[in-house]
């Protein structure tokens, strides 16, 4: 009997793929105006915009209003919708005595008719949201009690904190 042996490699051939991609976080950020024209970005209360009332708000009486204007839009860099909760703070020896409220209105004028010709009211809603980047207007009313104290000063802090939502339409 005659026996045949083999003995070998198998060859085998070996490919493989590979693949990267590089990428980069999307940008995000509100800004802010007093006036509705000129936007800067104001994120901490110690670099917050100044409000400009309608009148010397140094020289409010008791039972008196003071009217201001504020507006917020998404920064040029943000590819993201925002939604953007109001918060208001009052600070001060006359922070008991003066009520805060604010409505939006349709532009940056800001005066008693104004505000009672905006939109909802802040019981209402607190936030909105930033679907492109044209501005949301918000006029802020400011009403001193009976009680407000002569010569005493309060400080009205309001942020304007926003989430990033969706992505913008191009």
């Amino acid at each position: 009997m005659l026996g045949f042996g083999a003995a070998g490699t198998i060859a085998a051939w070996n490919d493989s793929e590979e693949a990267t991609g590089n990428f980069t976080a999307g940008q995000f950020g509100i800004e802010g105006s007093p006036d509705g024209t000129n936007f800067t970005e104001s994120p901490t209360p110690e670099e917050a915009a100044t409000l400009n009332f309608a009148f010397d708000a140094d020289e409010l009486m008791p039972t008196g209003r003071a009217y201001t204007e504020y507006a917020v839009q998404l920064t040029d860099y943000s590819i993201y919708q925002a939604e953007v909760e109001v918060q208001t703070e009052l600070t001060g020896a006359n922070a008991a005595h003066i009520t805060p409220a604010y409505v939006y209105t349709n532009d940056a004028t800001c005066d008693a008719e104004a505000f009672a010709a905006g939109t909802e009211e802040l019981a209402n809603v607190p936030d909105f949201t930033l679907e492109d980047r044209t501005p949301v207007f918000v006029c802020f009313q400011l009403t001193a009690s009976e009680n407000l104290v002569p010569g005493a000063t309060a400080t009205l802090l309001t942020q304007f904190r926003a989430q990033a939502t969706d992505e913008l339409d191009t």
